[in-house]
């Protein structure tokens, strides 16, 4: 009996001690340096400035009925790469701070944009999934890209996501049909 009323003051003395020794501070050894949405939004912009070449590129070989694996690739390629730049420049700019989300629907409405200008000319691309099965293979990369984006979106501004997704509910379809299962998922639809 006093064996267990001792071993528990200690269990008692020992826990309240390693509490005390660290105390939890929000934001404790954390300078976090808040910035407005502008830097974000710049990148986002040049994003859809870049990709712009590359969904006409693809538009174009639609139009005429000559897309082959070869002639799509290099455009995918360059979307993905363009993405996958801007992912890099949002993340730097997260390491430097968080985000103000001050102007959240501005940039909402840009990522929304930009996703969807991707996913609407992809789309056309689903008919020629049957006849270029590696076509899925460069699809996928665009998905990984998009989702990777997304949630380095969200660590900068909380909440972001939640505005794209409203503002994409109606391509959710789309998105199915295109298997972007990692953007469907970062998006919540």
């Amino acid at each position: 009996m006093r064996f267990s009323t001792i071993l528990g003051a200690f269990a008692l003395f020992s826990f309240s001690s390693i509490v005390a020794a660290s105390p939890v501070i929000p934001g404790a050894g954390v300078q976090l340096e808040r910035r407005d949405t502008a830097s974000v939004y710049a990148k986002l912009q040049d994003l859809k400035t870049a990709n712009e070449e590359p969904l006409s590129q693809i538009s174009a070989l639609v139009s005429s009925g000559s897309v082959t694996y070869d002639a799509v690739k290099t455009p995918i390629d360059t979307i993905i790469t363009n993405i996958n730049t801007a992912k890099g420049e949002v993340a730097a700019l997260r390491r430097r701070g968080l985000v103000e989300r001050q102007s959240g629907d501005e940039l909402a409405d840009l990522v929304a944009e930009i996703v969807e200008a991707v996913v609407d000319v992809l789309e056309t691309l689903v008919g020629d999934l049957a006849t270029i099965p590696l076509l899925a293979t460069l699809l996928t990369g665009v998905d990984a890209a998009l989702a990777n984006l997304l949630s380095e979106l969200e660590l900068l501004v909380a909440g972001l996501l939640e505005l794209v997704a409203q503002l994409l509910t109606n391509l959710s379809t789309i998105l199915t049909d295109l298997a972007f299962d990692l953007t469907l998922a970062a998006l919540g639809l």
